[in-house]
């Protein structure tokens, strides 16, 4: 999961419960319109086939049945979100996230981090022809097609977000000044 950190958000979050709710609701549109453009360019670098033509054969039932690679459905998993970050188990604040929600992209995603050269042959060829086909290496907590997404947009999303949060900010002075 990437992320792009917005400071004082937490705090005009607060104030905003709080004070005006409606102006909260306003804040939270104009964020996930910041993210939603993550979102697009990340269902662009989806892949159109799978890197495997077996991983693409529809499984009929079990539990290997969401793990079907279907384009289509990887690409309408990447969603955004509003939740709260978690750090080593605490919830810590407010974040606002783009994820792949489906099992096979999550795998197409993360393949590769904790082990980039595979347990085993089999997964050395899979993380191999992963990288091939989306020219990105996965390391550490970075994927493939999320995190990618949301660097190219960075800029953007946190300029469009502080905007958003500067404006709630002045909603909840002008209530408190008045």
């Amino acid at each position: 999961m990437a992320t792009a950190k917005i400071v004082g958000l937490d705090e005009t979050v607060r104030a905003l419960r709080q004070f005006d709710p409606d102006a909260l609701k306003k804040m939270n549109k104009t964020i996930y319109a910041a993210m939603k453009i993550a979102q697009i360019d990340a269902r662009k670098l989806a892949p159109s086939v799978a890197p495997f033509s077996g991983w693409a054969r529809p499984v009929k039932q079990g539990r290997w049945a969401d793990l079907t690679f279907t384009p289509r459905a990887v690409k309408m998993g990447l969603k955004t979100k509003i939740d709260r970050a978690r750090k080593r188990g605490t919830w810590t604040s407010k974040a606002y996230l783009l994820i792949n929600a489906n099992p096979a992209g999550a795998i197409y995603e993360t393949a590769g981090r904790k082990n980039p050269q595979g347990k085993s042959a089999q997964g050395a060829r899979f993380i191999k022809a992963i990288e091939a086909q989306s020219g990105i290496t996965a390391r550490g907590k970075q994927g493939r097609i999320a995190y990618k997404a949301v660097e190219d947009n960075r800029l953007e999303i946190v300029a469009r977000s502080n905007a958003a949060i500067a404006k709630a900010e002045a909603i909840v002075n002008g209530k408190l000044a008045s």
